[in-house]
């Protein structure tokens, strides 16, 4: 689960993000959004410093999901590239296993 401050999802006014923000307007609960947690938290990484260093075609899907329009040249091939991203997407799968 992420907590997100609201002047970070309206900084990008015409993006899904902000449509699920104002459809929970009054709701006090938790926004739910079924995408995969590990690229989101890179999406939100974009969202804060306007780059992002990760397999380009996750992140090109999810900002495609949430709307978000982004400059080509900003998203950057990591240099450790997929196999990185996988290894580190499993430390995370396990260390949410293992505290659940």
């Amino acid at each position: 689960m992420y907590q997100v401050s609201r002047s970070l999802i309206e900084s990008r006014p015409d993006t899904r993000l902000v449509r699920l923000l104002s459809q929970a307007r009054g709701h006090d609960g938790p926004i739910v959004v079924d995408r995969n947690g590990v690229v989101f938290e890179f999406a939100l990484d974009y969202l804060r410093c306007g780059s992002i260093q990760l397999p380009r075609s996750n992140f090109i899907r999810e900002m495609d999901f949430f709307g978000v329009s982004f400059d080509d040249a900003s998203v950057i091939q990591d240099a450790f590239g997929a196999d990185f991203f996988m290894l580190y997407k499993s430390k995370v799968v396990r260390l949410v296993r293992s505290r659940g």
